[in-house]
């Protein structure tokens, strides 16, 4: 198959799980650093010295992991990324994947118990979910591109496909690709409810002039 004829959805696969296996590798070797920082010495410890940087590690590990703490990047990972799933449209911030980056790479590495599944899971989900909401809101807005180029269109249905759009700069775009074709511009306040920012609302006006 041609590269130019590979559907979008496996272009966006096939980019999300490269970066994802970069990032996941990436974990995995700060984990390791870590680990030869705090673990390594202790296990090499002379004597009884070993009892003394045990209790060393994991104290200077936590107390490390509690001064880059940040309120996302609390818990296991998983917990935190379907809850993201379920209520937050799937993002993850991007700051809370490198905050349990490298609350994560600490706790671990000094010996805490935390598996490196659950914040691997955690620091990987940023990653599909900005390529795949830029790839797809380009896809919605060629298809509606090619959409309004021969027919009309209410306002009423102009505000709901604009909501299916997540971000403001892409309802922008799509109102200006509507804005011509408006059948009932006299209706044009409805178009004002569906963005969340007062800044939105103004361009908005300033399209439907």
């Amino acid at each position: 198959m041609r590269a130019d004829r590979v559907p979008t959805p496996v272009r966006v696969t096939i980019v999300v799980g490269i970066v994802c296996g970069l990032v996941a590798v990436a974990f995995h070797l700060a984990i390791k650093a870590a680990e030869a920082f705090f673990i390594d010495r202790a296990l090499h410890a002379t004597g009884h010295s070993w009892i003394a940087w045990t209790l060393l590690s994991r104290t200077l590990g936590g107390l490390a992991a509690g001064l880059v703490l940040k309120a996302g990047a609390r818990g296991s990972g998983i917990p935190q990324v379907k809850k993201a799933l379920a209520l937050e449209g799937g993002r993850v911030p991007f700051r809370d994947a490198v905050g349990k980056f490298f609350v994560g790479a600490l706790q671990i590495g000094s010996g805490a118990s935390l598996g490196r599944e659950g914040p691997t899971v955690q620091i990987c989900r940023p990653s599909p979910a900005g390529i795949e909401e830029e790839s797809f809101s380009a896809g919605k807005l060629r298809v509606l591109e090619d959409a309004m180029s021969a027919r009309g269109v209410c306002v009423d249905h102009a505000a709901r496909l604009m909501k299916s759009f997540d971000f403001e700069a892409d309802k922008i775009a799509a109102l200006k690709l509507m804005a011509p074709r408006l059948t009932d511009r006299q209706n044009k306040f409805k178009i004002y409810k569906a963005f969340d920012f007062d800044a939105s609302r103004d361009e908005a006006k300033k399209i439907l002039k």
